[in-house]
């Protein structure tokens, strides 16, 4: 991953082969960033997205192996104890324009994937919460 930053904006380049989550991770790590929200496009020819069951409290991911263009990706940076955290919805377009979206677990960039992070001036933390069964922004 390759990027371009000035004081609060950070404009990311993912690359063929590279995985968004984990880069995004490593990204956050590397640059102390523990609050930020995202968007991007790009594409990708693997992917595990997830609906999340409300009722039974679990994600039920679905796994895509062909090539797809990321019409959407978008999520924040956030902090779980003293975890960095990714949460990122995507939606993907194949070669017929069907659309999927979901939660994101894992996306493999096939071409490029551009993001574009604002860093916030805060500390974003996620709490358990047990009425979802989810880690939520604690706001």
């Amino acid at each position: 991953m390759r990027y371009k930053r000035d004081s609060r904006y950070y404009m990311l380049k993912i690359v063929r082969g590279e995985e968004v989550i984990e880069e995004l991770l490593k990204f956050a790590k590397e640059e102390s960033i523990n609050a930020a929200a995202f968007h991007g496009i790009g594409a990708c020819n693997k992917a595990e997205i997830a609906f999340y069951n409300i009722d039974s409290k679990e994600y039920e991911p679905m796994k895509i192996e062909e090539e797809m263009e990321i019409t959407s990706i978008v999520g924040n940076i956030a902090m779980l104890d003293d975890e960095y955290k990714v949460h990122a919805h995507i939606t993907l377009s194949d070669r017929n324009m069907k659309v999927i979206g979901g939660h994101l677990n894992k996306a493999i960039i096939s071409g490029a994937c551009e993001i574009f992070l604002t860093k916030l001036d805060y500390r974003l933390s996620r709490k358990y919460d047990h009425d979802t069964g989810l880690n939520l922004l604690d706001i």
